[in-house]
């Protein structure tokens, strides 16, 4: 059986004039394995999803189910936002070393997101449909 496993290139940095942090760019390699091609799956439903703010930069899962419940955490000290950049999929305000939780998009595809009080700051939420036999 064929199983598709998605690597997902991110890049997330900011620059603001009340910490005057440099702007830096994280991306991952696409040619690495991910733990969902390692194991044969991809994330459900019913898998863990969580986007992680540190640093003024997003951490991302490799994918989420659709309808999935994610979790925000932010390790900064001020607010961010998990907005996404198309329409209402998506937007989550989050205070410095708060937790918050949205649904993720119903529909599989890949939503690019960025934080509303940070611009520079951007990610991409990927929602994988399982496949048949997978649970």
């Amino acid at each position: 059986m064929m199983v598709c496993a998605l690597a997902v290139g991110l890049a997330a940095a900011c620059s603001s004039s009340a910490n005057h942090m440099p702007a830096t760019s994280v991306a991952t390699d696409s040619s690495t394995p991910s733990a969902a091609a390692e194991s044969g799956t991809t994330p459900g439903p019913d898998a863990a999803a969580a986007i992680t703010i540190e640093g003024y930069r997003f951490a991302t899962p490799i994918g989420v189910g659709p309808g999935a419940q994610v979790t925000v955490k932010n390790e900064d000290t001020v607010e961010h936002s998990v907005t996404a950049d198309r329409g209402d999929a998506f937007g989550q305000d989050v205070d410095g070393g708060g937790t918050a939780v949205f649904t993720a998009p119903t529909r599989s595809g890949t939503y690019p997101f960025h934080c509303t009080y940070h611009p520079h700051m951007q990610g991409v939420l990927v929602v994988v449909a399982l496949h048949r036999g997978q649970k």
